[in-house]
């Protein structure tokens, strides 16, 4: 018994040897901690278990408005919580007269259908579908987009999260591993020599791509997304997004068409973002 203890510390040990071996970036991202940060969304379905209640146990998929009934409280708003913070949500509303102390645990039976958007410098620009299971990486996403075009700037590849204000990080090729995409993130590959005469159009759009600028006069921004298949089934058919020259401009649709505003015209290496529409 001693000699089989001994020989089963020796290979934890090396096991714990190998491991510190590895190099960070080899090392993969368990699904646990992927599933711990993401973001609740509709139509995903999840599963909840009460310590030692075992009929309150009930597995639910997150409506269109973001909730699920669950038993004695009722309905609870889930969509836009991580799953540490729905369980502490949980936990709140059965402390609160129906439970002492309890203690549950939520986790995800399937996902609803996820998506990050690739534009810029790529062979296939387009929408890229997450994997059914575990996650996606930068770099993975760009290879589903068929790979940087041979004018891809490597050093300059910009990821915009979700919604009009979402924060936007710069990668590297190199680093694009360790970076594991959200739904809805936007993937932008710089080039290395701008095209003095094209703009990239990309998101809920019918044909994604390039698009080059007319050799003499405008190209105003209905035309664009005429010329480009327009709008997509489930666009934002209001307001698009516009980023040129590092800036980021809302350009209401609504307002055009109606001619409420004037008509925004395209500019050489603008990048034009059709976001999905919330209804």
């Amino acid at each position: 018994m001693k000699t089989y203890i001994s020989a089963l510390l020796w290979v934890c040990l090396l096991m714990g040897l190998s491991a510190k071996n590895v190099p960070a970036k080899a090392v993969p991202v368990e699904d646990a901690a992927v599933e711990e940060e993401y973001i609740l969304l509709k139509d995903d379905s999840v599963a909840l278990t009460v310590y030692q209640e075992p009929e309150l146990s009930k597995q639910e998929t997150i409506s269109k408005s973001g909730y699920v009934s669950l038993p004695l409280i009722g309905s609870v708003k889930l969509a836009g919580l991580n799953l540490l913070e729905a369980e502490k949500e949980i936990e709140r509303l059965y402390a609160d007269g129906y439970l002492i102390k309890p203690r549950v645990n939520l986790s995800i039976v399937s996902y609803s259908d996820r998506y990050v958007i690739v534009g810029g410098a790529v062979n296939g620009p387009g929408v890229i579908r997450y994997p059914e299971d575990g996650a996606l990486d930068l770099r993975a996403a760009l290879a589903q987009a068929g790979g940087v075009s041979d004018d891809a700037n490597k050093s300059e590849i910009y990821v915009r999260e979700r919604g009009v204000d979402g924060k936007v990080k710069r990668y590297s090729f190199n680093s694009a591993a360790n970076k594991i995409m959200k739904h809805g993130d936007m993937i932008t590959v710089g080039r290395s020599s701008l095209d003095e005469s094209s703009i990239t159009l990309t998101g809920q759009i019918g044909n994604p791509g390039t698009m080059a600028l007319p050799k003499e006069g405008k190209l105003g921004i209905v035309t664009a997304i005429a010329n480009a298949g327009g709008l997509g089934r489930i666009a934002n058919k209001k307001e698009v997004i516009v980023r040129r020259d590092g800036k980021q401009f809302l350009v209401s649709l609504k307002n055009i068409n109606t001619g409420k505003a004037p008509m925004f015209y395209m500019q050489a290496g603008d990048i034009l973002f059709v976001k999905e529409s919330r209804f």
